[in-house]
């Protein structure tokens, strides 16, 4: 479970409108997981080396992006990110919020 939890706080760490630093994104998780239950965290019960995606690969910064796709096909649940390239990798598993995706 911790996997996804950390690379939540990365992406907070980096939101173009202001990155928050990991204390905060720290607290705002562990109020969120306490507080919403509309929001579910899903365990990270996969070895990311014997996943698909994670093994499909071609760059580093593919991997955490990929192993997150694997996690939300494995719960029946849909990646919510704004990398387009990533969009089209993942079909219909992957929801882009960018305009025009």
């Amino acid at each position: 479970m911790w996997g996804a939890r950390a690379c939540l706080i990365r992406v907070c760490a980096q939101l173009p409108g202001g990155a928050w630093p990991p204390e905060r994104a720290s607290d705002q998780l562990l109020l969120l997981t306490a507080t919403a239950r509309e929001f579910a965290f899903w365990p990270d019960a996969a070895a990311p080396s014997a996943m698909p995606e994670v093994r499909s690969a071609t760059t580093g910064k593919q991997i955490t992006d990929r192993y997150l796709l694997g996690l939300a096909r494995r719960y029946g649940g849909r990646l919510v990110t704004l990398d387009r390239a990533l969009s089209s990798v993942g079909g219909n598993d992957v929801v882009c919020l960018l305009p025009g995706a």
